[in-house]
């Protein structure tokens, strides 16, 4: 093995350097450079996500005002239930869709009261409905349940036919329809 000349050895040294400089960067500074970069992107996002929540945050007095006013309106109290407790409140319920279903021309199988969760303060009875009727009645029914008062919510609808074939063609009593009924009771004064 030869000794290297003057300029052999530096041009190595500088390739060493180089190298060196290169394996420090790729190995010590440039993971520390990434982790710094993502960091200083989740501290902006977080910062946006704040400022946003500050502002929502800002605007509580005037919606609790205007809650105060809303629940304070004697026009809102149309759209609850007239009793206070949740048991009355479904009998009240299960009379309403009594009455509704024969105005409508369907007729009531069977209601039956269900638990509800009282979620956020919001109070409400809710009512499993069986009935049968033509679609014509079934149409009229869902009409004045969903646009009259009180407000109540459908959910959950089955509809089946109950006839099959010809006699299903000449009209009547041909579908049974099933589903779940949501009244609210008004908020108990603060």
């Amino acid at each position: 093995m030869r000794a290297l000349s003057k300029r052999e050895s530096r041009v190595v040294a500088v390739g060493l350097l180089i190298a060196a400089l290169l394996l420090f960067y790729l190995g010590i500074a440039r993971p520390y450079v990434s982790t710094y970069r993502s960091y200083q992107q989740t501290v902006e996002t977080l910062q946006e996500r704040l400022a946003r929540f500050q502002a929502i945050a800002a605007t509580r007095d005037d919606v609790v005002r205007r809650l105060e006013q809303l629940h304070d309106d004697p026009q809102l109290a149309r759209h609850y239930l007239q009793e206070e407790s949740i048991a009355l409140a479904a009998a009240e319920l299960q009379q309403y869709v009594k009455r509704t279903i024969g105005d409508g021309g369907g007729r009531l199988v069977s209601t039956q009261s269900i638990n509800t969760l009282n979620l956020a303060g919001v109070r409400s009875a809710t009512i499993k409905v069986r009935m049968r009727g033509a679609s014509d009645a079934i149409l009229r029914v869902f009409h004045r349940l969903e646009s009259s008062h009180p407000l109540v919510v459908l959910d959950n609808i089955i509809v089946q036919s109950t006839r099959r074939g010809r006699r299903a063609r000449q009209g009547g009593e041909n579908l049974d329809i099933r589903f779940d009924l949501t009244g609210y009771v008004r908020p108990a004064a603060s």
